[in-house]
């Protein structure tokens, strides 16, 4: 039996919009309309699922959106970098994140 998660807005909330996480939904509400179904997929994933981390989706979409090109507003970033080091410093996060802020830099 294959189990099926909701990719849309409400899938997204149902996963990332939560009080002990304040920052996961704002960037990935974000970046939702630029990530094509299957990234979505995979972040509803590693929230609900396979990774069990609701950090994981975020760092696969910060990964997509540098990989991609797709400016992320630097506000967010700053959100993003203002996490506790234990949170933050996960994964790629802050390589994700530095490619980001070059892109911005670099589209001024």
């Amino acid at each position: 039996m294959t189990v099926r998660f909701a990719t849309d807005a409400e899938g997204l909330r149902e996963w990332y919009d939560d009080a002990d996480y304040p920052v996961l939904f704002p960037v990935l509400t974000y970046l939702w309309p630029h990530l094509d179904e299957k990234t979505r997929r995979q972040i509803i994933r590693d929230a609900a699922g396979g990774a069990d981390d609701p950090w994981a989706g975020l760092d696969y979409a910060l990964y997509q959106a540098a990989h991609q090109g797709i400016r992320v507003p630097d506000s967010l970033l700053d959100q993003l970098e203002a996490q506790p080091s234990e949170l933050f410093n996960q994964i790629s996060i802050p390589k994700s994140v530095a490619t980001l802020r070059d892109m911005n830099r670099a589209a001024t």
